[in-house]
């Protein structure tokens, strides 16, 4: 995707980026930045399934070669890198993001290393908020019953959520960060769009403008329970 000319600081926003370009029906503005998540695409998960095989061939051919090798050791490499593979698959990765406000087409895209991710109707969105993930809940029920300490992965992420239509009626998430615990910090993102709306958008008086959006009160991240 193109992202145009930088507009914003580091002053204005720390770790978020905010680009300008001219589009085809009117200007085009891109809030940019990097953050953790957790590996659930498909694409990446049949990437990993091939890695494991690919492990498991390794691991084969590593016994069947293994007799310069005293067998202890070779059998203790195996299982170490059997370990930090699946540590490293169970961590957050670095996902580059970007969501993308095109006034002219009257469109909110987010974006995922690039590829889109999701689109909506920009003039249609009543509200943003940051919220906890909305599987958070049930997740940590399900752990206290089974008598788990240790926090479930819907536990460890949080959402920037966009809220559609009449009233604000339509849920949609439109990222989810892996941070825990939660420091809050989709909130910077939230505000840099709202930052980038207002530039771009112009009086945020909804119609050919930027919508009108409600700042965030209250609801938003709660702490844990336990």
């Amino acid at each position: 995707m193109t992202m145009g000319q930088r507009i914003s600081t580091a002053t204005d926003f720390a770790r978020v980026a905010v680009y300008r370009r001219d589009g085809p029906s009117g200007p085009v503005m891109s809030v940019a930045f990097s953050q953790k998540e957790f590996v659930t695409d498909r694409a990446t998960q049949l990437l990993m399934a091939a890695a494991i095989l690919l492990l498991i061939g390794a691991s084969v051919m590593a016994v069947n070669l293994g007799g310069a090798l005293p067998q202890g050791w070779l059998v203790l490499g195996i299982l170490a890198a059997w370990v930090a593979f699946f540590v490293t698959f169970k961590q957050p990765w670095t996902i580059s993001r970007a969501i993308e406000l095109d006034f002219g087409a009257d469109r909110l895209a987010v974006f995922r290393k690039g590829k889109l991710d999701g689109q909506q109707q920009l003039s249609r969105l009543a509200n943003l908020t940051v919220e906890d993930h909305p599987d958070a809940e049930l997740a940590r029920l399900n752990r206290q019953m089974k008598g788990e300490k240790s926090p479930r992965v819907a536990e460890k992420q949080h959402c920037l959520v966009g809220w559609f239509g009449a009233g604000g009626g339509e849920k949609v998430v439109l990222i989810t960060r892996a941070e825990f615990p939660s420091r809050n910090s989709l909130f910077e993102v939230r505000q840099a769009v709202l930052w980038a709306m207002e530039k771009g958008g112009g009086a945020t008086t909804g119609g050919s403008g930027a919508p009108t959006v409600k700042p965030q009160t209250g609801g938003g991240i709660k702490p844990p329970l336990d």
